[in-house]
Order: C-alpha cells, then sequence, then structure tokens
C-alpha cells in the first residue's frame, strides 16, 4: 500500500534547554489519504464476515500518527504499514503523519496542522507522541494537551492512542536533571507512567514501546537501538517500536514474513518481534 506524500514545513520547536531533536526544520510526513475515505470502525473491531463468500475478513486501520522525530526518523508510520501489507493476513493498515521536529503535543496542537488532520476523518487511531522528555519535564501542561487531542481524536471518531516513548541511554546529559529520576530505569518509569494516565484519564490506548525497548536493552545488549546521539532511533529501534504498534493495534504476533527494515537482521528481527509480543499486550 503505497502513500501519498503530504509535506509540513515548520520551524522546530525548541523544548528546554535539555532536548537532543535536532532536525532539519522542514520535515516530510508521509502517508496514505486514509481520512479521505476511511472506514470509522472502532480500533478492536472484531472479525466480520464477507458475505459473498463467507470468509472471515478484518476491518483495516486507518492510523494518524503526531509526534516528532522518534515518528520520523526511518518513518515508523510507513514501517507500520509494511508490516501489515507484507504479513500476508489482515488486517490492512494505512497510515498517515504529521510531524514536527522536536515539537511538543501543546506546540502540535497550537501552532501544527495536527488537529486539521484529525477533523478531517476517517481514522481508527490517532497516535500520539509528545518531545522525548515532555512528559516528565512539564507533566502538567503534558496531560493537559494529552486530553485536549484525545478529545479530539474521539470527536473524529478515533481511538486516542498514546506512544510510549524511550528513556535516553545512560549517560546522557538529561540525567543531570532532577525530573528525569538521574537513571534511564527512573526515566522510562516516568514516561511509563505519565503516558499510562493519559491514556487512563481517555480510556484510549497505551502503546508500550518505552518498555519493549527496555527489554531489549537489558536481554539484548548487542542489539543497538540508539543512534549515536544516544536518543534517536536506529532501523533496529523503529522496527521494535513498529513492532510494537502492529501487536498492540492488530491483537496478532508480528508475522515472520512481514517485512523487516533494512540493516535488521535476521537474528535481531526474532529477538524483536518477541519483545514487541511481549509488550504488545
Amino acid at each position: 500500500m503505497t502513500s501519498n506524500a503530504i509535506r509540513i514545513v515548520a520551524l522546530a520547536f525548541a523544548f528546554a534547554a535539555c532536548s537532543s531533536e535536532s532536525n532539519p526544520p522542514v520535515v516530510t510526513a508521509s502517508g496514505s489519504d486514509a481520512g479521505n475515505d476511511a472506514s470509522t470502525s472502532t480500533p478492536d473491531a472484531t472479525t466480520t464476515t464477507d458475505a459473498s463468500n463467507d470468509a472471515p475478513t478484518t476491518p483495516p486501520l486507518h492510523v494518524l500518527f503526531i509526534g516528532n522525530s522518534y515518528t520520523y526518523v526511518n518513518d515508523l508510520p510507513h514501517t507500520l504499514a509494511r508490516i501489515a501489507e507484507t504479513s500476508g493476513q489482515g488486517p490492512a493498515i494505512t497510515t498517515d503523519s504529521v510531524v514536527v521536529g522536536g515539537a511538543t503535543l501543546g506546540d502540535h496542537y497550537l501552532g501544527t496542522n495536527a488537529r486539521p488532520a484529525i477533523a478531517r476523518g476517517g481514522w481508527t487511531h490517532v497516535i500520539l507522541q509528545g518531545q522525548s522528555v515532555e512528559p516528565i519535564a512539564t507533566p502538567p501542561t503534558f496531560q493537559q494537551y494529552a486530553g485536549l487531542f484525545a478529545i479530539d481524536a474521539k470527536d473524529a471518531g478515533a481511538m486516542p492512542t498514546f506512544y510510549e516513548t524511550w528513556a535516553r541511554k545512560a549517560g546522557d546529559p538529561v540525567y543531570m536533571e532532577t525530573w528525569s529520576g538521574g537513571t534511564p530505569s527512573a526515566m522510562q518509569d516516568g514516561l511509563l507512567m505519565a503516558y499510562g494516565k493519559a491514556a487512563t484519564d481517555s480510556n484510549g490506548v497505551l502503546v508500550k514501546v518505552g518498555e519493549a525497548w527496555r527489554a531489549v536493552l537489558a536481554q539484548a545488549p548487542s542489539i543497538v537501538l540508539f543512534q549515536s546521539d544516544g536518543s534517536h532511533p536506529t532501523p533496529q529501534g523503529t522496527w521494535l517500536a513498529a513492532c510494537v504498534f502492529y501487536v498492540r493495534l492488530t491483537g496478532s504476533a508480528v508475522p515472520l514474513q512481514s517485512e523487516v527494515l533494512a540493516g535488521v537482521t535476521a537474528a535481531e528481527a526474532a529477538v524483536l518481534r518477541d519483545a514487541a509480543l511481549q509488550a504488545g499486550h
């Protein structure tokens, strides 16, 4: 399922002094035209039957990502769509995105095309991803805009879905800040709590990408998830994130035949699939 590109020209928003998400100001958000003619079925829709041949079919998912570089580096939305497209089974997944480097949820709510994209409708899920430290550095503001976006998503017939991101790599300067907790484990706990609260308060869905990262970093440290900046994902990190989304949104394990991002070995893919399955349920 190829995607038509939409281009968002925006200035990367500065977020505190600690943000490392410095990216080019012009960001391409690629995706499908799902909002134009997509079904508005609920995200946990049950299997239906095709009356023409009584074959079971699964309603397609139409997913809009709102986020920043943790979404667009290595093109997470397209990676998720390709996992589904090459899976040999349903559901089909179409994706689109509104992404701006370093943007917080407040930046998106007040100054990008995120709200018009949601209002266009046709989505089953609206994925919400804050700036990497926003949920723990400024919790009240994060929760405020998470709640406002959840209202927008529901008004458009979509399920608000929260993308729990990962803690910075050990040794990052962010751990000098008291709100970070001082260690990757403490920071991950804080992110999980913040995204979990947003999902609970909105009766939404929590996608525990950060928990899958935590497991892989502990159990398979030879798999490199971080780029050299200790923040952004390698192809392995992005493919892991996409696998967690696939498991959480479809309720199924990632099929062995699904496409793997270039650079991810077969042995790595096996470990990442298993971690995604554990985190996705």
